[in-house]
């Protein structure tokens, strides 16, 4: 996906106060936009995936970004294990001492990017976790900054997650689901969001965070997940709750309308730029589910639009061959009986991986 980037000092421009946000936001899309940069190019040895100049520069980025936001300014996990109807009502307290719309909704926004960043981050050192050798020397060198990395990824997947749950049953207008509601017990989330505040924005952070979630459940081996103490019926819980937050958007961009307006008529469907991201996590779910087809035969999953048929005028689906839109992509793995996500650099590093396995 081709990017540019335009240097603004925000340090020299004096924010609105309900702006108070802006200039970490952006520092944070700039930490995207760098990990991307870093992370898409083939690494010329497993050391340097692992430890390079590059990584630890993005290290110490997120690391100042993280200490200049405010305690009241990210929904951060707790130290406990608290039951969901406490947590949601946590949330609901911090997002209730915002006085603004704007405050309430930078709150939410601000801690999706947060968490997605630390995804971004440590996908690449998580993905060699299922793909070295068992007895690789590796795991004696760097054993425990893997182990680490897979824990900030699934820790930071499973909280923004969280945060997804929290944000869809406080949000007005959108359909009920009756088990996250039974999650939560007796406590009824406040609605104070509006359906206007999800956006196609959101599913970039969603396939990142969906991601993880799947490749540690189906692709990291258990004895790492167990060293971690990984919850797989939260993470799966997890990763159906970001299936249906982008199934919701993608319905949105499709039918044109607000989520809190009715359906007189039926809309046709046509492929948008959620349609690839929704396909995706779908065969995320179905192989965590263990009912993916692995009859598939090498499916790439690409952009699409709509054209005028040369025999009836009528629209139908074009597959571009476009790169879908996404943080990051996949990186080279794929999904049960092929499937892949189309990039640039996806083909250079499903070599990479095949030579890491090999040793």
């Amino acid at each position: 996906m081709p990017h540019f980037r335009v240097k603004m000092p925000l340090s020299q421009i004096k924010m609105p106060h309900h702006m108070y946000a802006v200039p970490l936001l952006s520092e944070l899309c700039a930490f995207f936009a760098d990990c991307r940069e870093v992370h898409i190019v083939i690494p010329d040895s497993v050391n340097s995936l692992i430890r390079s100049p590059k990584l630890l520069q993005l290290h110490v980025q997120i690391a100042s970004i993280f200490c200049r936001f405010k305690p009241d300014e990210l929904l951060m996990p707790s130290d406990d294990k608290r039951p969901l109807a406490q947590v949601f009502k946590d949330f609901s307290e911090r997002v209730s001492r915002k006085v603004l719309m704007i405050d309430k909704n930078n709150l939410v926004f601000a801690s999706h990017e947060y968490f997605t960043a630390i995804c971004l981050l440590h996908r690449p050192r998580m993905y060699l976790l299922a793909h070295l050798p068992p007895n690789s020397s590796i795991f004696q060198m760097y054993g425990q900054e893997l182990e680490t990395s897979l824990l900030e990824a699934t820790n930071a997947a499973q909280h923004a997650a969280l945060i997804s749950t929290y944000q869809w049953l406080a949000t007005k207008g959108l359909p009920p689901n009756e088990a996250w509601i039974q999650t939560v017990g007796t406590f009824e989330v406040p609605q104070v969001f509006r359906a206007w505040s999800w956006d196609w924005a959101d599913g970039m952070r969603f396939m990142e965070i969906a991601t993880t979630l799947w490749f540690a459940l189906c692709r990291v081996p258990a004895v790492w997940l167990n060293r971690i103490q990984f919850d797989r019926v939260a993470a799966q819980q997890g990763l159906g709750v970001i299936l249906e937050c982008c199934k919701t958007i993608e319905e949105a961009l499709v039918t044109g309308i607000d989520y809190m307006s009715s359906k007189e008529s039926e809309v046709r469907w046509r492929p948008t730029l959620m349609t690839p991201v929704v396909q995706c996590i779908t065969q995320m779910v179905l192989e965590v589910a263990g009912v993916a087809d692995a009859s598939v035969n090498s499916v790439e999953l690409a952009m699409s639009v709509l054209s005028i048929s040369d025999q009836d005028g009528d629209l139908e689906t074009i597959r571009t061959g476009d790169t879908p839109l996404a943080l990051m992509g996949l990186l080279g793995v794929e999904f049960l009986g092929g499937v892949r996500w189309r990039a640039p650099y996806e083909e250079a590093w499903r070599r990479y991986w095949i030579e890491v396995q090999h040793g």
